[in-house]
């Protein structure tokens, strides 16, 4: 068996001087861009850096005060964000399927970060020479959303994203992923001030 790892190392070790050269070069680059995203991770939390998700479990945001005429019409309502909090088991499969299949396929298969999706980000934006594509997950979107002042969407350094993946690992570890996608459906921003599903369709249907 150790002859044969060997024998693959050696067929994977490209022949001549300057391939191998580059190689190492390679290797260089990576060992460092790892040494560096090492420590950028250990530091992104450190401190108060990053918000607490204990309290995601009583998840209890603004709802707008609403307005009903004396046969139970809605009148209109009050409040800078247009929301009505639902149940998963509520949602339509329909609207589940949408998002999971724009925002994030691989959803019940990650623990936070889709790494697959990540890799592929990297390579499109190192050849379009710009940020042509991002790869955050349904995860980190919600802490994005659920902590903007921490995680300022605006804020477009690595360290904000950093801090928005380790979030998300945390949200991944402690809460079961239908309560997570619970939380993201009622809390993702679709416009005209409707937060959440519920309210987009009363805004839009």
């Amino acid at each position: 068996m150790r002859q044969h790892f060997v024998r693959a190392v050696r067929r994977w070790i490209p022949r001549g001087r300057a391939a191998r050269v580059g190689l190492i070069a390679i290797l260089a680059v990576v060992a460092f861009g790892s040494a560096f995203a090492f420590g950028a991770w250990s530091r992104a939390c450190a401190g108060s850096r990053c918000p607490s998700i204990e309290g995601l479990g009583e998840y209890d945001p603004d709802q707008a005060s609403k307005v009903y005429a004396a046969d139970g019409r809605l009148i209109t309502d009050f409040g800078l964000e247009r929301r009505t909090v639902v149940p998963l088991r509520e949602m339509s499969p329909a609207v589940l399927a949408a998002f999971l299949a724009t925002e994030d396929k691989r959803f019940y298969r990650h623990s936070g970060i889709d790494w697959i999706r990540f890799f592929g980000a990297v390579k499109t934006n190192i050849l379009a020479m710009e940020m042509a594509e991002g790869f955050s997950t349904i995860t980190m979107q919600l802490a994005r959303n659920l902590f903007p002042e921490d995680i300022s969407g605006r804020d477009r350094t690595i360290a904000r994203k950093i801090r928005e993946a380790r979030v998300a690992r945390r949200i991944e570890k402690k809460y079961r992923k239908e309560k997570i996608l619970e939380l993201y459906l009622n809390q993702i921003d679709l416009g005209n001030r409707a937060f959440g599903v519920e309210a987009a369709a009363q805004r839009y249907f």
